[in-house]
């Protein structure tokens, strides 16, 4: 008895004992703390916060040699307050690879509010086939009254590749040989097999059509031939 009694003390010494409400005022005591400064922390300065999108607007599969294409550049304001003195600029574009067709000839702006946003056009039209990558748009801002000035860029387009009037061509042309041969016929390759196949196909009809030919006249010949020895 005595045994079972001092066991079951024991036990009540291994028992964890429940948390009283100090602990736990202590333990939830950071939490109100943090919540208590957030509340009572000042309103943020209101600010401006420029972010840059630039896209190609032409389709990326008709980009030729000699012919325009179009760039559109959006600067959208999605700060907390207005963005000032905004000026935008587009660079690299050199004479020798693009001429410049259309871009706006005054890029700054007194200020752009909340949620605004101005869009603009650059047209370039390529001089030369190959890959470019076109240059990211530029912009300076102040974000709020007396701040410092800022600088951002856009946001990039993927490699573009600019084909000749020949290239664009012969590309309109697989196209259109894919859809009548829906789509056996891809690739120049697969005309030139297909031209191969084509090739080696006639040339055994048209051999097979001349022996044909050739055994009809030799038939004809010795038909001839028998109704002469008749005759005499």
């Amino acid at each position: 008895g005595a045994c079972a009694a001092g066991s079951a003390k024991g036990g009540d010494r291994d028992r964890p004992s429940l948390p009283t409400s100090r602990d736990m005022l202590r333990s939830v005591a950071p939490l109100l703390c943090a919540l208590l400064a957030l509340i009572c922390r000042p309103a943020a300065a209101q600010t401006g916060v420029l972010l840059l999108y630039k896209t190609l607007q032409t389709d990326r599969d008709s980009v030729v040699v000699g012919k325009n294409l179009t760039l559109q550049v959006t600067a959208l304001n999605v700060g907390t307050g207005p963005a000032y003195n905004v000026v935008l600029s587009e660079k690299g574009y050199s004479e020798e690879a693009f001429e410049v067709v259309e871009t706006p000839s005054d890029l700054s702006f007194d200020q752009i509010e909340i949620g605004d946003n101005v869009t603009y056009t650059v047209v370039i039209k390529p001089k030369q086939a190959g890959k470019f990558k076109p240059m990211q748009s530029q912009v300076t801002y102040v974000p709020e009254t007396d701040g410092e000035e800022q600088f951002g860029v856009s946001t990039e387009i993927p490699e573009i590749v600019v084909m000749t009037g020949a290239q664009a061509r012969l590309k309109l042309a697989l196209f259109v040989g894919k859809t009548i041969s829906l789509g056996y016929f891809q690739t120049v390759a697969d005309w030139r097999k297909g031209a191969i196949t084509i090739l080696v196909i006639g040339g055994v009809l048209l051999v097979n059509f001349a022996i044909v030919k050739m055994r009809h006249a030799m038939r004809a010949q010795t038909q001839k031939r028998a109704l002469r020895e008749l005759e005499e």
